[in-house]
């Protein structure tokens, strides 16, 4: 894509659109090798007569697995996506993520990778510098997780981080290759990626393709997104579509809670096999002690949970009281409250899903 034909001081959809249209008939500088600075002639029927292969060849492909970088969930590669109403804890929760994948370690009943610790660049878009540095001493961050703080840019830059434009693009990508990163965080959509339509699904083709380059580079990426006032990822859908795992929070405190205190559960999730069972819903408590974030995790257990178990191929009393640590009476009980609301049905003393 040729980046001169985008101005990033007319930050208007307008702006956007006109780049995108002019893109749309350009190489792309990225992904295109040049030759003395022309893209050089693809015969396609020669490059997919080289692709294609038989199912038998296809399979044999010594293609190494995806490591795990944290819990059964997260994979080298994956576009993953964290979302809530403002205030509830995404940005807690996604530093948390960044720090274990960074040291390698657990964080609360997701266990630590196979892959050890791993370069991370945390963008932040929105959060306040003062504000951003307090967190980051509060959570403790590795040296491994390196900041890319929109104030910073607009200090060096004079101009704020804007993820549409592509000129930002292949910058951000030609740096964190440069540094080795494995594993990028956006926090957060609304906040770095400015003058894209939210609704409409066209527009995510001006950031799709290089969510897809930096996936090509074995770029692990996690967005940072709202919800909106239906309590879903808030925009077009077609942004959920190449995610390997969706994580919703949803608030779980009250007017007397000291800290951020949350739910989380996933709507989606590719890589965990029987994922109900093996990235149950959660419970959260952040707390501060003397200046460090105390964090509580456990197994969320309520109706909420024994219906995601139930959708997982939990389907016996005594198999989910065991997965949600109550009795199986708690368990009928809920059961029977998830029945009522025609989230499953009983049958012949075994749940199925509706």
């Amino acid at each position: 894509m040729n980046v001169e034909t985008f101005d990033p001081k007319e930050e208007t959809p307008e702006a956007y659109e006109k780049a995108a249209a002019r893109a749309s008939t350009e190489p792309s500088a990225s992904t295109d090798k040049k030759v003395g600075g022309k893209p050089p002639d693809v015969i396609w029927e020669n490059v997919f007569a080289d692709a294609v292969m038989d199912g038998t060849s296809f399979t044999r492909q010594n293609v190494p697995e995806r490591a795990a970088l944290l819990g059964s969930f997260l994979r080298a590669g994956d576009f993953g996506v964290v979302f809530a109403p403002r205030g509830v804890g995404k940005t807690w929760i996604s530093l948390l993520m960044a720090g274990a994948i960074a040291n390698g370690s657990a964080l609360g009943e997701w266990g630590a990778g196979t892959a050890g610790a791993m370069g991370v660049c945390y963008v932040d878009g929105e959060v306040n510098l003062p504000d951003a540095i307090e967190r980051a001493l509060l959570v403790n961050l590795p040296a491994g997780v390196h900041w890319l703080h929109h104030e910073n840019v607009a200090d060096a830059s004079g101009r704020g981080i804007n993820l549409v434009d592509p000129a930002q693009q292949e910058g951000l990508l030609k740096t964190i290759l440069k540094m080795k990163i494995q594993v990028l965080f956006l926090d957060n959509l609304s906040c770095l990626f400015r003058g894209m339509a939210e609704n409409e699904a066209d527009a995510w083709e001006l950031v799709l393709a290089w969510l897809l380059e930096l996936r090509r580079n074995q770029i692990t990426v996690i967005l940072v997104a709202h919800a909106g006032r239906n309590g879903e990822i808030r925009g077009t859908s077609r942004r959920e579509d190449m995610a390997h795992w969706i994580l919703k929070l949803e608030d779980a405190g009250d007017s007397e809670s000291d800290g951020a205190e949350f739910k989380s559960r996933f709507t989606k999730n590719r890589n965990a096999r029987q994922a109900a069972a093996s990235c149950p819903p959660l419970h959260w408590k952040l707390t501060t002690v003397d200046k460090r974030l105390v964090i509580e995790c456990t197994r969320h257990s309520d109706v909420d949970a024994l219906v995601d178990l139930v959708r997982g191929g939990i389907n016996r009393a005594s198999d989910l009281a065991e997965e949600l640590n109550v009795s199986k009476g708690t368990i009928s009980k809920w059961a029977r409250k998830a029945q009522a609301r025609g989230l499953i049905r009983i049958e012949s003393r075994t749940y199925k899903p509706v």
